[in-house]
């Protein structure tokens, strides 16, 4: 019986039909499953890829954009948002160029971890683990210069100064240098007429940085993009300024990577700005190394016969102009200035008429500026946020060119030497925040050095050493001779403080402090990059 039973082949087809059913069911609800964890997947990756777009555009709030971002998208899971930093170097490997924590931040990385839903095998399996991660980054460019102290200019020191520096002869008055330095201007507008002017009609920002302009050429750019009164002075300057050199555009002013726009692109909106008069006195300042200045104080101080004055103005370091529109690292700087002068007393009766001659060598090194980080505009904002990160230039009075000059010679009779501690005043690097509400109102802000005293020159003639040679008969003794050079010195040290002071805050400078100001915070679109 069992071997016929065997050996029947009737209904095989209906068993082979059914256990292939089964099969396919079972395979079928895994096809599906997989299916459907594979769509599951793809929705949280976008979901995730927006909210890593979205917390890339404020790392410093990205766990709260993200979490927005994914409840937009239907998730209600508590993603994991990490800050760091993105570097885009072809030379590490795609893995190695997000860096968790290292500031400057500009980029998240957003994890999202949620168990993905079965239909059909959840009877006899677990439902698996779906894990997706994004990094996106959206790079803050900041536009800022340093030495934003253009002193409020009265009377004559603007044509006695200004004019020399710029190597003209023009009649402006204070209130219409207060104008030029109150106006601000678009500076893709103004180099857009700039490259007008050096007859360069096609190319980039690039070539504009990299041609040579003089001070009459940047003060008709100037003209053609200010209005009213700025505009009739710029343009009074423009037609009067003398031949004091040109200078590369490019060190006075960099763009980074929007170096590369083409020529009259701009921007698309009007938010990198700088004080007209700022630039315009920086360009004369960096375009001829040696500037002479005659100053009348005789009037200012007894016995006073007169001061000279030279003023040495040489490049900041390479690499950074005073104002500078660019990312996280940037650098700005001031040029690097030299102060000689050569004060003239007529000695009196004590010092056989013979006339006292003090040499002073003030030297200000460059003051820098750099972006320490910034974040984008937030939602409804004109401008992001900035960190930067400031140190006063190093600076030192000397007497003489080495601490120790003759001061008072009388061929064979009187010979005064005078020495003076060098006088150095070290910097401090400090870090100032300004916020979209500083940058609206255009905040200066300032980072003073620590220990430094105001006035510098009254310091350094209070602590002369006086070495008094008497080689002929019947002059005075020494304390009195020491008493009555003292005596004809001290009135002369506040006026060459509050001259140094006036010539330093013409150039936008100030003795140990560095003044920094942020014009704007932008930031490009925000990108994928894992």
């Amino acid at each position: 019986m069992m071997h016929r039973f065997l050996a029947d082949e009737a209904g095989n087809m209906g068993v082979l039909f059914a256990v292939a059913i089964v099969l396919g069911c079972v395979f079928g609800a895994l096809a599906i499953d997989e299916a459907s964890l594979y769509g599951e997947r793809r929705q949280m990756q976008s979901a995730v890829d927006l909210a890593a777009l979205a917390a890339a555009t404020d790392p410093d709030e990205g766990q709260s954009r993200a979490e927005t971002a994914l409840a937009d998208a239907g998730f209600a899971e508590t993603p994991v948002v990490e800050a760091g930093h993105y570097e885009p170097d072809p030379d590490l490997a795609a893995g190695e160029r997000f860096a968790v924590g290292e500031a400057p931040f500009n980029a998240v990385r957003v994890a999202l971890h949620r168990q993905g839903t079965l239909y059909f095998a959840r009877s006899w399996s677990a439902p698996p683990a779906i894990g997706v991660e994004a990094v996106a980054t959206a790079q803050p460019y900041v536009a800022f210069s340093v030495g934003s102290r253009l002193a409020r200019l009265e009377g004559g020191v603007a044509n006695a100064v200004l004019n020399t520096l710029l190597g003209a002869n023009v009649g402006l008055t204070a209130a219409d240098y207060n104008g030029l330095v109150d106006a601000d201007v678009d500076i893709f507008a103004f180099l857009d007429a700039l490259a007008t002017e050096l007859d360069i009609s096609a190319g980039t920002y690039a070539d504009v940085l990299a041609a040579k302009a003089d001070s009459g050429q940047i003060a008709a750019a100037l003209a053609a993009v200010l209005d009213g009164s700025e505009r009739a002075a710029a343009t009074v300057l423009a037609k009067g300024l003398g031949g004091n050199g040109t200078l590369p555009v490019g060190k006075l002013i960099s763009l980074g990577t929007w170096a590369q726009k083409s020529i009259g692109s701009g921007l698309g909106a009007t938010f990198a700005k700088v004080s007209a008069l700022e630039l315009l006195a920086a360009s004369a300042a960096l375009s001829n190394g040696t500037h002479q200045l005659a100053l009348n104080l005789g009037a200012a101080v007894p016995g006073l016969v007169g001061i000279a004055t030279v003023l040495e103005i040489g490049e900041p370091p390479q690499g950074a102009g005073f104002y500078a529109l660019g990312p996280s690292g940037t650098l700005v700087r001031t040029a690097q200035v030299r102060l000689q002068f050569l004060a003239t007393l007529g000695g009196g009766a004590a010092l056989l008429n013979s006339g006292v001659k003090l040499p002073l060598s003030l030297e200000v090194a460059s003051a820098e500026a750099g972006i320490e980080s910034a974040s984008c505009p937030g939602d409804g904002q004109e401008n992001g946020s900035a960190r930067i990160w400031v140190t006063p230039g190093i600076a030192r009075l000397l007497l003489g060119d080495a601490g120790s000059a003759q001061i008072v010679s009388v061929a064979g009779l009187l010979a005064v030497d005078a020495t003076a501690p060098v006088e150095l005043v070290s910097p401090d690097r400090r870090i100032v925040s300004f916020t979209p509400s500083d940058i609206a109102v255009g905040t200066v802000k300032t980072v003073k050095t620590s220990g430094f005293t105001r006035g510098m020159v009254a310091e350094l003639i209070g602590g002369l050493e006086l070495d008094i040679r008497v080689l002929g008969l019947g002059l005075l003794p020494k304390a009195v001779l020491d008493a009555a050079i003292r005596t004809l010195l001290a009135p002369l040290a506040p006026v060459l403080d509050n001259t140094i002071d006036m010539l330093l805050a013409t150039l936008g400078l100030k003795l140990g402090e560095a003044d920094v100001r942020v014009y704007a915070v932008t930031c490009g679109a925000p990108v994928l990059v894992r």
